[in-house]
């Protein structure tokens, strides 16, 4: 089958975000053909519960590590990646808008390596919402690519830097960010915690009624 986008997802030990991610992705409003690559490592395997119409998941399934094992996991599904195709990185644990994916496709001629400038994160377990002030790259949840970006994505992986987002955008500079919020870094839902600022302690604005929260994602607050 010959497809038009591609997916990537690191994921393991988190059902609920799991389960969340799918109803997300099932949502999407591009009718494309798409294929998603999912490496899991959690200790217990993950439910696939995920059936859209010309989407085809690709589940890989990996030894479990005690250790931030988010670059291993994306090398092991790098194989599989077509360079001439776009791949959008999907993490398990944030908030994808249904219209995400149509975006990625919208504006990826615009550049190689696209993504959401003015990062969100909230912390659903601590009511603590933050707005960070990146201008020149964008978080991996929020970064597609094609071409030659997906080969410096590659290296980055390798290198297994903890932050292969900020290796990718860094060093790569045909790039094209948008100004949008498609995308939000939603954590504190359970399950394995991740190496992101959203996972740990952060000095941002609490938000005791959830109303910055139901303001960023409307209905979507009720699956948290």
């Amino acid at each position: 089958m010959d497809y038009d986008l591609q997916l990537m997802t690191p994921t393991g030990d988190r059902p609920k975000a799991w389960e969340i991610c799918q109803k997300y992705m099932e949502r999407q409003t591009f009718s494309g053909k798409v294929i998603w690559h999912v490496t899991d490592d959690g200790k217990e395997e993950s439910t696939i519960n995920f059936n859209k119409f010309g989407y085809e998941l690709v589940y890989h399934r990996l030894t479990h590590l005690d250790e931030n094992t988010q670059a291993r996991n994306m090398q092991h599904m790098l194989p599989y990646i077509d360079s001439r195709i776009p791949l959008a990185i999907i993490e398990d644990d944030d908030w994808y808008s249904c219209q995400w994916l149509q975006v990625v496709m919208d504006n990826i001629h615009k550049a190689p390596l696209i993504g959401e400038t003015m990062a969100r994160y909230y912390n659903v377990a601590t009511h603590m919402w933050l707005q960070l002030g990146n201008k020149t790259h964008s978080s991996l949840c929020s970064t597609a690519m094609v071409g030659n970006a997906i080969d410096s994505f590659r290296i980055a992986c390798d290198k297994k830097s903890t932050y292969i987002d900020m290796d990718l955008w860094r060093g790569f500079k045909n790039k094209y960010l948008l100004n949008t919020h498609h995308v939000i870094g939603l954590k504190g839902v359970g399950g394995r915690a991740g190496i992101g600022i959203g996972h740990r302690a952060f000095d941002g604005k609490h938000d005791p009624d959830s109303m910055k929260l139901k303001e960023w994602i409307g209905d979507d607050i009720r699956l948290y």
